[in-house]
């Protein structure tokens, strides 16, 4: 495995109750070199919680976290992710569509233009995880957790029932 997050855990105190809300538990991640991921899930399952404590550097409660062979237990702020040649996120939302077949269901193209050529990706969905493959990571460019979230509205929306 090329990047493994096992046991993310993410809390936050209540406001003006006494306790927790639990905003990530126990999430377990395994994703291999030239996986592009995003998260599936409806507003307030911790999608963003998720990617802040990767991406961002808020700090989790828990986490074991192997980032290319090296194992980081807790990870602090700094060891978040490194964006860039290594890790990338995806293309401003706008950039980014699902293409639906004469059927009307999606196609299983996904383009991601960005200042850029057209890369074209297989979707494939497995459990609550949207894996975009055979990505070119010079043709995708970092930019910020929401555009994630913003893919995943679109995706969920445009994922055919049953």
């Amino acid at each position: 495995m090329y990047l493994v997050l096992e046991h993310l855990t993410k809390t936050f105190p209540t406001r003006g109750k006494e306790g927790d809300v639990t905003a990530v538990d126990d999430l377990s991640v395994a994703i291999e070199k030239g996986e592009l991921v995003t998260l599936l899930g409806p507003a307030g399952c911790g999608k963003a919680n998720f990617l802040q404590t990767q991406v961002v550097g808020v700090s989790p409660d828990r986490l074991d976290l192997n980032v290319f062979g090296r194992l980081l237990s807790m990870a602090p702020p700094e060891s978040a992710l490194p964006i860039g040649e290594s890790v990338v996120l995806l293309a401003r939302p706008e950039a980014i569509m699902l293409h639906r077949n004469g059927d009307g269901y999606p196609g299983r193209v996904c383009r991601a233009a960005y200042l850029g050529p057209i890369v074209e990706y297989d979707v494939e969905v497995t459990g609550v995880v949207l894996t975009l493959t055979q990505y070119d990571p010079r043709e995708v460019y970092p930019l910020g957790t929401e555009v994630h979230v913003k893919l995943v509205e679109e995706a969920l929306y445009l994922l055919p029932k049953g």
